[in-house]
Formats: structure tokens, C-alpha cells, sequence
């Protein structure tokens, strides 16, 4: 349980800076979408202050998912296996992929916001905990006198 507390711990500093960062990407990417659509605003600048300030909101909205499930899930994930961006991937992408089931507008704002901070998220903190390296008590220990 101590690997997992310490993973935890790293996963939470981690979605410190990696929240606001994936948010900014996230709209940064809303941005240039909203220009590219058809019906999007004239200009390329303000376009990208939208996306600015609903990347600004998703930081709020995106607060208690990030803490109470995507850094708990990356402890997890980290603390039985190697930390992957593949696994970071589905972390991020699972809460969209449920909501697509219900409202398709939220799910796409949950997977443009969701992961790019899974990706942050797995770039600060994917170093530190490969350096403690994962919990070794699943694998079989060998009998005592075997060589």
C-alpha cells in the first residue's frame, strides 16, 4: 500500500501543473477548431481567446474529476504495472467515452480537454515514479536454497 500512497502523491502534484496545461492545449485546439468550422467565428485570434476562456472553465469543471478519479487511476496503474502514455490514454478518454453514451456535446468536450491533461499528467510525472520503480510484491518471490 505504500507504493500506491507514494504514486498517489505524485499523481496529485502531477495534475497540479498538468490540468492547467491540458486545459490550455485543449483550448488551443477548441480554438482552431471553432475557426476551421464553417459556421465558426471570422478571425483566427479571437478564436483562440475563445478557446482561451473555455479552457479556463474546463479547468474548473475539470478539477474534481482530475483528483478524484483520473490521479487515483494513474496511482493505480502505476503501482501494479509500468506507467504508459497508452494507459494515460484510456484514463483520459474513459470519462468521455462514457458520457458519449448520454450527451454527445459533453463527451466531446471531455475527450478535448481529458486528453491532452492525461497526456501532460504522464509527461511530469512518468519520470518519477519509473524511478521508484513499480510495486515488485506481485511477483513470485523463489523458494529459500533455490539457486
Amino acid at each position: 500500500m505504500e507504493y500506491f500512497g507514494r504514486n498517489l502523491t505524485y499523481a496529485l502534484l502531477g495534475s497540479l501543473g498538468a490540468l492547467p496545461l491540458g486545459c490550455v492545449g485543449g483550448g488551443i485546439i477548441f480554438g482552431a477548431w471553432n475557426y476551421l468550422l464553417p459556421g465558426g467565428m471570422a478571425g483566427f485570434w479571437p478564436n483562440i481567446g475563445l478557446g482561451a476562456f473555455v479552457g479556463l472553465v474546463a479547468i474548473l469543471i475539470g478539477i474534481l474529476p482530475t483528483f478524484l478519479y483520473g490521479a487515483p487511476a494513474y496511482a493505480l496503474v502505476a503501482t501494479r504495472y509500468k506507467p504508459s502514455l497508452l494507459a494515460s490514454l484510456v484514463i483520459g478518454a474513459l470519462p468521455g467515452l462514457v458520457l458519449l453514451a448520454f450527451s454527445s456535446d459533453w463527451s466531446t468536450l471531455f475527450l478535448l480537454f481529458g486528453l491532452p491533461v492525461a497526456i501532460c499528467l504522464h509527461i511530469l510525472t512518468s519520470r518519477r515514479i519509473a524511478r521508484h520503480g513499480s510495486n515488485n510484491s506481485f511477483k513470485p518471490t523463489p523458494l529459500r536454497g533455490a539457486a
